[in-house]
């Protein structure tokens, strides 16, 4: 089972931050977030018309701490949920392919705060701890702070995606972005 136990880490302003595995019972913490999120960004994969609901989000909680090679965890402050990261494997199945993708997304109420940060670390743990040697993810073009946190964390650019997103009729480009340990 791939959880997480929590750890309170302290954020730049002195702020406690609880990391954790997300759980089932996180589920309308995480629909909140989620609204909050669509209306504030585009650089996240999460669609307006596509809200989350709870009974979604229990199910994709509950299959996320049940698979051993993913992880899905949330960083809270003051109860709030600010900021959500997870590791998938690229192919599960296949015995070659060690690698994990990456996704994170945080309030906009917590960018420059730290959230981002602690997500990484905890993620970077559970890589090691499970031998995961190549973590990937995407970043579009026109997130700059996230482009410079990623390559602050080691990630390094390996290529573009013409066009990997089409946002309010704007054509996007993505970068892979990768870290190998």
């Amino acid at each position: 089972m791939a959880t997480f136990a929590a750890e309170t880490r302290a954020l730049r302003d002195g702020r406690a931050a609880v990391v954790r595995s997300l759980e089932p019972t996180d589920a309308p913490a995480f629909v909140t977030f989620h609204h909050c999120i669509t209306r504030e960004t585009n650089f996240t994969m999460q669609r307006p018309e596509d809200p989350a609901t709870v009974e979604k989000s229990e199910k994709r909680f509950g299959v996320f701490r049940d698979d051993p090679e993913s992880l899905m965890i949330g960083v809270f402050v003051g109860g709030e949920l600010a900021g959500v990261s997870g590791l998938h494997p690229y192919w599960p199945e296949h015995p070659w392919v060690l690698h994990s993708r990456i996704g994170m997304m945080v309030r906009q109420a917590y960018w420059g705060t730290g959230v981002a940060q602690v997500l990484m670390n905890s993620l970077f743990a559970f890589a090691e701890r499970n031998g995961i040697r190549r973590v990937e993810g995407r970043v579009r073009v026109t997130n700059p702070r996230g482009i410079k946190f990623y390559e602050r964390a080691g990630f390094i650019v390996e290529g573009t995606h013409r066009v990997g997103a089409v946002i309010d009729g704007q054509d996007i480009d993505e970068l892979t972005i990768a870290r190998v340990r």
